[in-house]
């Protein structure tokens, strides 16, 4: 697996961690395991769209399409 997609993956199961309440409904694996994939989603989609400002020439409208598509907010 790519570095970085390990390190966003990394980043995901902390932000799991720390913000799922333990007191949820249903399984706590099931909670974790939701917390991770959506905030792993967020991070890959935040990488493309950082990736497409850095090189669209200035015009940033590719970055913001990325993220209102996916309904990823900064």
């Amino acid at each position: 697996m790519n570095e970085r997609i390990k390190l966003l993956a990394e980043q995901a199961r902390v932000f799991a961690v720390q913000t799922v309440d333990v007191e949820c409904k249903g399984s706590l694996d099931e909670a974790l395991d939701a917390a991770f994939e959506e905030k792993f989603a967020e991070l890959i989609v935040q990488e493309c769209a950082r990736i497409a400002e850095e090189n669209d020439l200035g015009i940033d409208i590719v970055s913001t399409r990325i993220k209102e598509h996916f309904g990823v907010e900064e």
